[in-house]
C-alpha cells in the first residue's frame, strides 16, 4: 500500500510540474505571468542563486553544512539544525542616517527534526573585532563590503559570538518589513510594557494588550527604543535597545504566525505581490526550496523561543563599555572578546 501511495504522490507531483511547464512554455495567461514574475523577483533577491520557482511545488530536503567556517572560532553546526542570520538595516530609507548599519541582528535557529525555532538577538552595540579592527557589530556588514560579502563577514563574527554555525544569511531593509506586514494583512501582537500606559515613541502609541498592526505601525515599533528627543514624550520601553530587540523578535514571530494561520502561499497573486515588493529590499543566499521547507516547518512549529545574548535578569552576560576611541559600546562580562559564557547560554536556549 505504501508503494502505491508513494507512486500516486509522485505522479501527482509530476502532473503539477508538467502543467506548470506548459504554462511557462505557452507564456500566456495568469499562470505564466505568476511564474515569470516570481522567478524574476527570486533572481533579484538571491542574485540568481536562489533556484527555480518550481521548487515551491517540489521542495528539496533542507541540508546543513557541518564544517567550521574560517574565522568563526571553530563553530560547528548540528546537522539537524539550520541557523539563519537575519539582519536588518535602513538602506531602503534614504533619509535615515547610518542607513547601512545593521541595527537589527537576529539568529533564527531551526531544529529540522522537532520544528522548534529559537530567535536570538545580538545587540547592535556589541564591541567586536573584524579584519584586525575593533568596532560595533552593527558596522561589520559595511566593513565587509556590504551585499553578500558584508553578510558573510557579519555571519563569521556572529558565529564567533554565539558559537552557532551560520548556514544562511538574510538582509532585510526595514521598508520590507512594512511591505510584508501589509501584504499578509497585518499582524497580531500583545503589548506587555511594564508601564501601565503601554508604549509611546515617535510615531507609535500602543496600549497594553492585544493589538493588530499594519505595516507602518509594525515598522515604527521595530524601531522604537524610547530615545528621548527634546519636546517629545516617550515611555514603555525602559531597556532602550534591548526593548527594541524584544519588539523585533515579537514582530518576526508574529509574521510567521500570520503566514501559518492564513493560506498566503496558496494564493499565487499574493506570492508574486510579496516577492515583487520586497525583492529589491532583500539580499539572501536562501534558495526557493529552503524557503518552502522553512514554510512547511513554520506551519507545524510552536511559538518560537525568544532570547537575547545578554542573558536573563539577575545574571546578565553583557555590560557597558567605553572604547579607547570614546565609543559607547557593550562587551561580555567575562571580558572583552570572551564569548564563552554567551556561547554556553545560547547553547542552552537552542536546546530547550
Amino acid at each position: 500500500m505504501e508503494n502505491v501511495a508513494g507512486k500516486r504522490k509522485n505522479k501527482a507531483r509530476r502532473i503539477v510540474v508538467i502543467l506548470l511547464a506548459v504554462v511557462v512554455a505557452g507564456g500566456l495567461g495568469l499562470g505564466g505571468w505568476v511564474l515569470v514574475s516570481a522567478q524574476r523577483a527570486i533572481d533579484t533577491a538571491t542574485q540568481g542563486q536562489g533556484g527555480s520557482v518550481i521548487d515551491v511545488v517540489v521542495p528539496q530536503p533542507i541540508k546543513t553544512d557541518t564544517t567550521a567556517t574560517p574565522g568563526s572560532g571553530g563553530a560547528l553546526n548540528d546537522a539537524e539544525r539550520l541557523n539563519i542570520l537575519v539582519a536588518g538595516n535602513a538602506a531602503d530609507d534614504p533619509g535615515h542616517g547610518g542607513a547601512e548599519l545593521t541595527d537589527a541582528i537576529i539568529v533564527a535557529s531551526v531544529n529540522l527534526k522537532t520544528s522548534k525555532v529559537a530567535l536570538i538577538s545580538v545587540p547592535r552595540d556589541l564591541w567586536v573585532q573584524y579584519a584586525g579592527s575593533s568596532m560595533k557589530i552593527n558596522a561589520v556588514y559595511v566593513a565587509g563590503g556590504t551585499g553578500r560579502s558584508g553578510l558573510d563577514a557579519l555571519g563569521q563574527v556572529v558565529e564567533r559570538v554565539t558559537g552557532l554555525h551560520i548556514d544562511q544569511h538574510l538582509l532585510v531593509g526595514f521598508g520590507a518589513v512594512r511591505d510584508v506586514v501589509d501584504t499578509i494583512g497585518g499582524i497580531d501582537v500583545t503589548i506587555s510594557s511594564p508601564d501601565p500606559r503601554g508604549i509611546r515613541d515617535g510615531g507609535v502609541r500602543l496600549a497594553n494588550g492585544p493589538q493588530h498592526l499594519d505595516g507602518v505601525t509594525a515598522l515604527a515599533l521595530a524601531r522604537a527604543r524610547n530615545d528621548p528627543f527634546p519636546g517629545t514624550v516617550s515611555y514603555g520601553l525602559p531597556q532602550s535597545d534591548y526593548s527594541r530587540q524584544q519588539s523585533q523578535r515579537m514582530i518576526l514571530a508574529a509574521i510567521v504566525q500570520r503566514v501559518k494561520s492564513t493560506p498566503t502561499l496558496a494564493n499565487p497573486i499574493t506570492v508574486v505581490t510579496l516577492f515583487n515588493q520586497v525583492s529589491s529590499q532583500v539580499t539572501s543566499d536562501l534558495t526557493v526550496s529552503q524557503i518552502r521547507g522553512l514554510y512547511d516547518i513554520a506551519t507545524r512549529s510552536a511559538e518560537p523561543t525568544s532570547a537575547t545574548i545578554r542573558g536573563e535578569s539577575g545574571h546578565y552576560l553583557i555590560t557597558d563599555y567605553l572604547s579607547a576611541s570614546g565609543a559607547d559600546a557593550q562587551v561580555p562580562v567575562a571580558g572583552v572578546y570572551d564569548y564563552s559564557q554567551i556561547q554556553a547560554y545560547v547553547a542552552h536556549v537552542v536546546a530547550s
